[in-house]
């Protein structure tokens, strides 16, 4: 979402790309915990790239989002998994984009409820805790219905959770995986995999994900 205007300032974004990618290399368990979409981007595609457990917690005003991301596509096979769920964005029908720009601060995220960060963070500990515990790992599957759902001896292993402090109610959801999604598709790993991690890459890969999508409905 916000271009580097120099020379300077875009081999910074270069030695940021190489750090991230390290860091999501040498690591199990990937949480984004950051304020802005597109600031989760390069964290999911390079989580799909690398096959590691990714969660994302995000938060608004008095509301909260915790989910797990579904296996990668490179790890996935049908006749294990059944099907793959989906990552955060999967259902967002936003590329990404300066998400900040003409906001209010509760808009941006940035301003939150006092316990809300606490609550989120111990139910997207817990649901890790609960993931490691499942003989499939990311890859295990999930249900609309909570009867449903897989259990470990943690208890149940939800997609999912959205909580909202002002009628202290949280909810459990579920979505499978999107083919065309911005951050996790097959499309945008094997654009990524075969340029590797390059800025141009990064700007156009979506690019590449639309066109395929396009040629795929004609």
């Amino acid at each position: 979402g916000h271009y580097p205007p120099n020379e300077e300032k875009k081999q910074e974004v270069f030695q940021n790309i190489k750090q991230l990618e390290e860091l999501v290399q040498s690591h199990d368990v990937i949480y984004l915990l950051t304020d802005s979409r597109e600031s989760r981007w390069l964290p999911t595609i390079l989580t799909n790239l690398y096959k590691k457990i990714c969660f994302t917690v995000a938060l608004g005003f008095d509301s909260f989002l915790i989910m797990r991301h579904g296996i990668s596509p490179k790890a996935f096979d049908q006749s294990i998994h059944h099907e793959r769920l989906g990552c955060y964005f999967c259902n967002d029908v936003q590329a990404p984009h300066n998400s900040f720009k003409d906001r209010t601060l509760d808009q941006q995220c940035t301003v939150t409820r006092p316990g809300l960060s606490f609550i989120s963070s111990a139910f997207a500990s817990e649901l890790m805790v609960s993931l490691i515990h499942h003989p499939l790992m990311e890859g295990a599957p999930a249900s609309e219905k909570s009867s449903e759902l897989q259990q470990t001896c943690m208890g149940i292993l939800p997609h999912h959770i959205r909580g909202v402090m002002s009628d202290f109610e949280t909810r459990l959801f579920y979505a499978r995986a999107f083919d065309n999604c911005v951050g996790c598709s097959g499309y945008i790993l094997n654009a990524v995999s075969y340029t590797h991690l390059t800025l141009p890459t990064i700007y156009s890969v979506q690019i590449s994900v639309v066109a395929a999508s396009l040629k795929k409905k004609k």
